[in-house]
């Protein structure tokens, strides 16, 4: 098991099918997209790659920082 950062946009379509268990309403180009959009704000995806580096976990989160809230990690798929 291995878990790797996901930095390109073909590691993001490998994504898809996974992400959409939660996310059914969207579409590759949206998804491709969007995650592009977050991920300028800070947004990272973490995989879980088997021995066969197919992916068999994801999650997503983001570090932030808030005047009223100091540092935060917040997560989210």
């Amino acid at each position: 098991m291995t878990i790797k950062l996901i930095s390109s946009e073909e590691e993001a379509y490998r994504c898809f099918p996974i992400i959409t268990a939660l996310r059914p309403h969207l579409t590759k180009e949206g998804f491709i997209e969007q995650w592009k959009r977050q991920q300028a704000q800070g947004y990272q995806i973490a995989a879980v790659l088997d021995e066969n580096e197919e992916i068999s976990a994801l999650a997503g989160y983001r570090f932030a920082e808030f005047l009223a809230w100091e540092k935060l990690f917040t997560w989210m798929t």
